[in-house]
């Protein structure tokens, strides 16, 4: 048996994954008992994985930073994430994100309910993130915990509005200051991308958005299995 997971050289989020082969089958490539840092097919084009001080360092020394930000900034912390995360070999954010119409734009912004509810808690990412969470069948009705919603308006100061809406105890001042950072959903077409799903992978019209969502939730991503499949056949 032999447990691996996927590192960010195939451009996706952290994952992990089990393999196994029934006796007497054998993997092509050397394991071991500890949980695999890097996939066995490109270590040679990676290098070895670091040693689990390192790793534990690594982690200690991004903990306090994301604890720094935290306390340094009153407003949902993972738009300034410095990203210690090796997110080295990840696409952009940016080359998953599709044309939209301005009412398809507006269809996909925050409702007031959540932006005012749950604003502290909002998972944000932007155009030249490398990262994001996974997404539920619950996203785009619901935002806590169900994946990462976009902020894209690199005109306008997010450390400013979010100071000032922490500081604010008047509703309608709190959802014109958040209304200036039009945080929206991905659209189900996106997340399909995210998840490295083909162009013609379509759904059918009569579906509801709604569905689509409920379809993508805590969905694999296609590439990262194709290379496992991969793995288990050699």
């Amino acid at each position: 048996m032999h447990t691996s997971k996927t590192k960010t050289e195939l451009g996706i989020k952290l994952r992990y994954f089990l393999l196994a082969k029934r006796k007497p089958l054998t993997f092509t490539f050397e394991h071991q008992t500890e949980i695999m840092k890097e996939m066995p097919a490109v270590n040679s084009l990676i290098g070895s994985a670091t040693s689990a001080n390192q790793d534990a360092s690594s982690s200690e020394v991004a903990n306090q930073n994301a604890s720094q930000n935290k306390q340094d900034i009153p407003c949902p912390y993972s738009i300034f994430d410095p990203e210690d995360r090796d997110t080295t070999n990840c696409r952009e954010i940016s080359e998953f994100l599709e044309p939209h119409s301005k009412e398809e734009e507006e269809s996909l912004l925050l409702q007031d309910k959540l932006l005012d509810r749950y604003w502290k808690v909002l998972d944000i990412v932007t155009p030249s993130s490398r990262r994001s969470c996974c997404f539920t069948k619950a996203y785009g009705h619901y935002v806590e915990g169900t994946g990462s919603v976009l902020f894209s308006q690199t005109d306008v100061d997010a450390k400013e509005v979010f100071t000032k809406v922490s500081k604010s105890e008047d509703q309608s001042e709190r959802l014109d200051l958040l209304h200036q950072l039009k945080m929206r959903f991905f659209s189900p077409r996106e997340v399909a991308s995210l998840h490295c799903l083909p162009r013609e992978f379509t759904f059918p019209q009569v579906t509801t958005t709604k569905q689509r969502y409920r379809v993508l939730g805590n969905s694999l991503n296609a590439h990262v299995v194709a290379e496992l499949f991969k793995l288990l056949v050699k």
